[in-house]
């Protein structure tokens, strides 16, 4: 997976602890009410502290916007809030990975491997080529998830 920043943070201290969390965390920073959303911007906040590094596949950008227009289109957040909230995610720095269609070969293989989703595995298989924690909301990702790569539910942290 080839990777490029968001806005550069300070601190680049590669020792710390590496992190990948599935859109259902990430979404916690921004929708309120959602269950287990204060360990979520926990996590969020020692990002910003510098004390873990946050990674997340491209599919992020559009997991989240697609739960944001939901969130619109439900009533619970307003339009120019979701596009604030989204470009205020870009500001946090976060490692976006993209990846190709032979990587997606592969995507495809641990998918079938798992019976999981190939968007949940995208998450899963950065978590295991970073030597990452996977972080999820999601009881049956991180059920699946922990045969192959280090896995923490939400709710443990």
């Amino acid at each position: 997976m080839n990777s490029y920043h968001g806005l550069e943070r300070i601190d680049s201290d590669s020792l710390k602890r590496k992190i990948v969390l599935d859109a259902s965390v990430v979404a916690k920073w921004i929708l309120s009410g959602e269950p287990w959303e204060k360990k979520a911007l926990k996590l969020k906040e020692k990002f910003v502290n510098g004390e873990i590094e946050i990674y997340e596949p491209i599919l992020i950008v559009y997991e989240i916007a697609n739960l944001l227009l939901r969130a619109v289109r439900e009533g619970r957040i307003d339009f120019d809030d979701a596009k604030t909230a989204m470009k205020s995610l870009n500001k946090l720095g976060i490692e976006l990975f993209e990846i190709d269609f032979n990587q997606g070969s592969e995507l495809l293989n641990t998918a079938k491997q798992l019976h999981t989703t190939v968007y949940d595995t995208a998450y899963i298989s950065l978590a295991k080529e970073l030597k990452a924690t996977l972080i999820s909301a999601d009881d049956e990702m991180c059920k699946k998830a922990k045969t192959i790569v280090k896995t923490k539910h939400l709710k443990e942290i």
